[in-house]
């Protein structure tokens, strides 16, 4: 109950009772409004005897190892933790279970390691475990400020596969660790694993896409087929990609089919460059294709030429000048077969040839062709060059963080595929391409 002083004048205190009840109301609202950013879905957890209670969960909770998990049964709202749930899972999706475990707590960030504010210690501690691999090798992972991943044989307590970084050279470089490639060779060897699973480890990257297909194929090597969890990264086959880039164009005339048009192989060319975009899927899975990456791209880009020439023309005993004006977009669709030459987490490079074609369109296509005589002749006429061409193609490009890819195309166009033309161009187009990747 609000009590105020009874000197003071009504209005004044209706307006203070007004006022603090707007307070408690926003404070209310926005209580509820936060717990309602809260998204459950289906979901359930174990208690400590075992039992399985379904109900709706937090879903933020599969993100990241969670300290604390909110569920909800029957309406009622409960907490809790790995020390009074055994494990907790979402319906279709992540499954978490509780282990006591031993891990680092260094960091691989090297600008924390820089400003040395962290602790490098082993923590021994009760903790939710992410089930990425089940089978007679199960593999887990750990958020404790990085993602710390653990291998499990049959029944056995997760083991943690250990990655280090270190500061060298007075904090400038850093050099990596790869403890758990020594850890599984070890285990591997010891259980007389396949020769071909073990040739693998020399390469092995610590990341969970990298550790999944290792863990599932020495599951396979031993005739269990694994069980993933959607806690794990779904490895896709397809992948959209698009971006922007810039073409530098070089334009010059092979071939001429008549004895009219032969004086285009004397004319100085002069090719302006251009911005282009372009756009493609690309299909590559490590497990289906392994180093093989096909893509199916299309290509748009501008064009301009301005050709100057002279040719004598001896059986009427004069010159002829020639002026040729092209304003052309080009659409550039391709396919190409690339062979990724370096396999890391976050970088991958690839290289490989691929083929296509140059279909133009044309803004202007004219040619001007002054003879010298008395009285001196002018014409003006369609340049007639080809509308289609093949392409051969060769590529190289990188791939950081699985999203952004900068690559070099070299194009050498070839022989016309319409019959009517009468000039056949050659073209040599360099383009830098920068695309983002789905």
């Amino acid at each position: 109950m609000l009590i105020l002083p009874k000197n003071q004048p009504r209005n004044l205190q209706a307006a203070l009772k007004i006022a603090f009840a707007g307070v408690f109301s926003l404070l209310f609202a926005f209580q509820q409004r936060s717990y309602a950013q809260i998204q459950f879905v289906p979901g359930y957890y174990i208690t400590e005897r075992g039992d399985t209670v379904r109900g709706r969960i937090d879903q933020q909770a599969s993100s990241r190892t969670p300290s604390q998990i909110q569920f909800l049964e029957d309406g009622k709202d409960i907490s809790f933790t790995a020390k009074t749930a055994r494990g907790f899972g979402i319906n279709g999706g992540a499954d978490f279970t509780r282990f006591y475990v031993s891990y680092s707590t260094r960091p691989v960030d090297i600008n924390r390691l820089r400003t040395g504010d962290f602790q490098d210690k082993t923590v021994t501690d009760t903790v939710f475990l992410s089930k990425l691999v089940a089978g007679k090798w199960s593999l887990y992972s750990l958020y404790a400020d990085r993602f710390i991943y653990f291998i499990q044989e049959d029944n056995e307590t997760p083991q943690e596969l250990s990655y280090k970084v270190y500061l060298t050279g007075n904090q400038e470089y850093y050099e990596e660790k790869h403890i758990f490639r020594n850890q599984l060779n070890n285990m591997l060897i010891a259980r007389q694993a396949d020769p071909a699973v073990l040739r693998r480890i020399e390469k092995l990257g610590y990341t969970a896409t990298e550790l999944i297909n290792f863990v599932r194929r020495v599951n396979l090597s031993v005739g269990i087929s694994p069980v993933l969890s959607g806690a794990g990264p779904r490895r896709k086959l397809f992948h959209f990609y698009g971006g922007i880039g810039y073409a530098f164009n070089n334009f010059s005339v092979k071939k001429t089919g008549t004895k009219q048009l032969e004086p285009f192989q004397f004319m100085t060319y002069t090719t302006s460059n251009s911005p282009m975009v372009q756009a493609g899927i690309e299909i590559s899975n490590q497990e289906m294709l392994g180093r093989l990456m096909i893509r199916a791209e299309v290509g748009y880009q501008g064009l301009k030429v301005k050709g100057h020439g002279m040719y004598n023309e001896f059986n009427y005993y004069r010159d002829l000048y020639l002026d040729l004006d092209i304003d052309a977009r080009l659409i550039q669709p391709s396919v190409q077969a690339l062979c990724k030459i370096v396999r890391k987490s976050n970088l991958e490079v690839f290289a490989g040839p691929g083929i296509g074609a140059d279909l133009f369109h044309y803004k202007t296509s004219r040619l001007t062709l002054e003879y010298e005589g008395n009285p001196p002749r002018k014409a003006v006429t369609d340049a007639d060059i080809s509308d289609v061409g093949l392409q051969g193609h060769l590529l190289a490009g990188v791939t950081v963080k699985r999203r952004y890819q900068f690559q070099v195309q070299y194009l050498l166009s070839g022989r016309s595929l319409l019959a009517r033309n009468k000039v056949e161009n050659a073209m040599r187009i360099v383009q830098l391409q920068l695309n983002y990747r789905l």
